[in-house]
């Protein structure tokens, strides 16, 4: 909850301060005119809001900077020898404010996706280190097994071994059975198959 309040936040301050560095670069390029070529500085807030934001208010930060610029081109450029140019350049400036802000998102998700890698490996890493030492504080010590149930005590509570393993080592545990076992069981099975019925052998009567 916390992280997503956090994350939205920075997304909103982000928000901000891209708006506020468009109407700066916008208020420059207005009062210097031709004099000055600082169009270059309208990927700023495109920038800002790919890198907090992603990719799409990298989209929207473009467009209105796309917009902002043509009205201040307009204002310092009323007249083109070709107007064909004055097109040309709005698709040239949309395209590299578009190409730059996805770029710098996809920078941006690489950057946290890699972070999320390293933190999974190091949760990893804590997660093993902490069963080897679990493993290694049973060493050389002595498990109470209850010699008629085979249960082991943990503390002061009697379990199975296998739930003993799964709380201690979160080793997921199966079941299966063993040749012995097996060669008893089938044993066992074919001496009640070869049994007569009725429990007892058939008597043979004795001669009167």
């Amino acid at each position: 909850m916390q992280t997503s309040w956090s994350a939205s936040s920075t997304r909103l301050i982000a928000f901000v301060a891209s708006v506020m560095v468009l109407a700066t670069v916008v208020s420059l390029e207005y009062e210097a005119g031709n004099e000055v070529l600082i169009g270059q500085f309208f990927l700023l807030p495109v920038v800002i809001a790919a890198w907090y934001g992603g990719r799409v208010p990298a989209w929207s930060m473009a467009l209105a900077a796309w917009v902002s610029w043509i009205w201040v081109n307009g204002h310092n450029v009323p007249h083109y020898v070709h107007e064909s140019a004055r097109y040309l350049n709005w698709a040239l400036m949309l395209a590299r404010l578009l190409v730059a802000g996805t770029i710098v998102a996809m920078l941006r998700e690489a950057l946290d996706s890699s972070r999320r890698s390293l933190a999974e490996k190091e949760a990893a890493l804590r997660e093993l280190s902490e069963s080897t030492a679990k493993l290694r504080s049973y060493e050389g010590q002595y498990q109470t097994i209850c010699a008629w149930t085979n249960q082991i005590k943990d503390g002061d509570e009697w379990i199975s071994f296998p739930d003993f393993l799964s709380r201690h080592l979160r080793a997921n545990i199966t079941h299966g059975i063993s040749p012995e076992a097996a060669a008893k069981l089938k044993a066992e099975h074919q001496k009640t198959l070869s049994r007569p019925e009725g429990g007892n052998e058939a008597r043979t009567p004795k001669p009167t």
